[in-house]
């Protein structure tokens, strides 16, 4: 059957986190019937967890990422659609050097980036940053700030049901497949029909057969949840980045995150939760006696060696595609993927190749 009953549905689109959600609202925007599958309450999982800092310079060279322009032009869209635009605090990031040579680096990429960053000598960085540990200098990267993902998918969920997309919450997928004609999932003994199907699955890819193949791998990520000591005014909203990061959230202070390639659970642990503080208190010493509130974990989708999503049809299918695998630069590649999905979808030789499932 239809998956909305005697309703034509063109797109399927399995999973509400970021990639899901933004895929959704980019098809809806084209005039797409789309139904959206989830397993639990969106959002959730890494989508949930993050910090939600939106940074186009990443790494000890904060060098800039994939196609950064278009990057960044299609975050600033996707609010604006959305009509999320009031979520995005455009308060920059302030990134201490570590050491001598990374000094220099930063020094280097700020002549680089023009206008989207500036160096800032250490007596102008802890204006902005009470006791902030740095050496020679920091770097402030202009074109950058943050978003609560959770909030986020909250509003472009609601965008796209406004569109006239449909939204089925606690439905688990149990499988999809194809035809001739269309593509299918199965919910029980339910079979649902579109043209296409997009799954999103974040990591749930595990569970389907035809995913576990793909060259993808998974990374626990953690983060601690502190209360904003005094030393940090109110007024002071920029995050940090350097040591792990700290990122401002009213009264309390999100403080991350870790890299876990191997983990036997995705809850948290307090061994990693006191090793982020003590890494993050490198950088800036008050965290040391920050009251603890929460913990969170989260395990996030990457690919080995590009570390850039995939999207595209699923190895051996034509109408089913996925697209994950955002990493830690989630905001961004989803921004940017998704805006150009339905394009995709209609051309798959338009995806370029880098973004192209491949198996293990």
């Amino acid at each position: 059957m239809n998956a909305a009953g005697s309703q034509r549905v063109d797109t399927i689109v399995v999973g509400a986190g970021l990639a899901g959600s933004l895929s959704a609202l980019a098809l809806c925007g084209r005039g797409h019937k789309v139904l959206i599958l989830d397993k639990g309450d969106p959002p959730a999982g890494a989508s949930a967890v993050a910090a939600g800092i939106v940074n186009p310079y990443t790494g000890i060279r904060a060098r800039p990422i994939w196609r950064h322009d278009e990057a960044w032009a299609a975050f600033l869209e996707m609010l604006r659609v959305a009509d999320a635009s009031a979520l995005f605090a455009p308060t920059g990031i302030l990134r201490p050097a570590g050491d001598e040579v990374q000094a220099r680096i930063f020094e280097e990429s700020a002549r680089t980036l023009g206008d989207r960053a500036v160096w800032l000598t250490p007596g102008a960085a802890r204006e902005r940053i009470p006791r902030l540990v740095m050496h020679g200098g920091a770097l402030l990267i202009r074109r950058g700030g943050m978003i609560r993902p959770g909030q986020l998918v909250h509003a472009v969920l609601a965008q796209c049901k406004r569109l006239g997309a449909q939204l089925m919450e606690r439905t688990h997928v149990d499988s999809f497949g194809e035809d001739g004609r269309s593509a299918y999932v199965t919910v029980g003994r339910q079979r649902l029909c579109a043209s296409r199907v997009v799954l999103a699955p974040g990591y749930g890819w595990r569970r389907f057969a035809a995913l576990d193949k793909l060259n993808l791998h998974a990374i626990k990520g953690q983060v601690v949840w502190v209360r904003r000591p005094r030393v940090l005014p109110h007024s002071v909203n920029i995050p940090i980045s350097g040591h792990g990061y700290v990122a401002p959230q009213g009264d309390l202070l999100v403080v991350g995150t870790s890299y876990e390639r191997s983990f036997h659970h995705v809850g948290p642990t307090e061994e990693e939760s006191r090793r982020i503080l003590e890494r993050a208190a490198l950088m800036w010493p008050p965290l040391v006696n920050a009251t603890r509130v929460g913990v969170d974990a989260g395990v996030r989708v990457t690919t080995p060696r590009t570390r850039l999503p995939i999207c595209g049809p699923v190895p051996g299918f034509k109408r089913a595609w996925v697209f994950t695998g955002l990493g830690s630069k989630g905001l961004l590649m989803s921004s940017l993927v998704a805006r150009s999905l339905p394009e995709y979808l209609e051309n798959p030789s338009a995806v370029p190749p880098v973004l192209s499932p491949t198996l293990r």
